[in-house]
């Protein structure tokens, strides 16, 4: 069992002693935020934490933190997907595929995609 593992056992056996603790739940969520990349468990355990202790600044200031990181992840996947149906766009009219079907519902969806990347990027700026 490596480091990680331990601590993660010694975060989930405190929490069955204290389950009440709002500390906790928040150091349980950044740890699993920062070590093993599990985003969503890591929102819901800072958004008990909140619950728990809605006046605390930090739990909402780590809350917001790795919502916001775990929205950039999921825009990067659609920047990869874009490029993905750009490619095969081009891929297609480079090799005669000009079936007008094939390329106008590559098209819509690259259109719902890229709307999907504006109103992200105007809800953050």
């Amino acid at each position: 069992m490596n480091r990680i593992e331990k601590m993660e056992k010694e975060f989930l056996n405190a929490i069955k002693i204290y389950p009440q603790s709002a500390d906790l739940y928040n150091d349980y969520a950044m740890f699993l935020y920062r070590y093993k990349n599990e985003y969503n468990m890591a929102v819901r355990l800072l958004a008990k934490a909140i619950r728990l202790n809605p006046e605390n600044r930090i739990y909402k200031y780590n809350y917001n933190k790795v919502l916001h990181n775990t929205e950039i992840k999921f825009a990067n996947y659609h920047n990869f997907l874009v490029l993905l149906i750009l490619g095969i766009m081009c891929w297609l009219s480079i090799n005669g595929y000009h079936n007008f079907l094939n390329m106008f519902s590559l098209f819509l969806v690259a259109q719902i995609v890229i709307n999907y990347q504006r109103n992200l990027y105007k809800k953050y700026n």
